[in-house]
């Protein structure tokens, strides 16, 4: 069966990219139950695209280019929606997460 694709992104393969087959499972059937999502290497993050929406899902990317793949991210549910999605364009290391 196909897994299903919560985000639909214009680029589909990233160097050191966790979208191989049954690769996105494998790690998402390890997360417990959570509200915040934060992808602090985002990539094209296979986890985000394949994992049922947190209620906050934020992706950390200092490259401009998958910033802008994100940002024209598509949604095949509600369950995720541009507001429920923040994409940062920043470097993970020079950033205060307040949790």
């Amino acid at each position: 069966m196909k897994e299903r694709q919560y985000i639909i992104l214009s680029e589909k393969q990233y160097f050191g990219g966790k979208a191989g087959a049954g690769t996105p499972q494998k790690l998402i059937n390890e997360f417990p139950i959570h509200t915040t999502y934060v992808a602090g290497f985002l990539g094209l993050d296979a986890v985000m695209r394949y994992k049922r929406p947190a209620q906050f899902n934020i992706g950390i990317e200092l490259n401009p280019k998958v910033v802008a793949v994100w940002k024209n991210a598509e949604y095949t549910t509600n369950d995720i929606l541009p507001a429920n999605l923040t994409v940062l364009q920043h470097s993970f290391f020079d950033i205060n997460l307040p949790c």
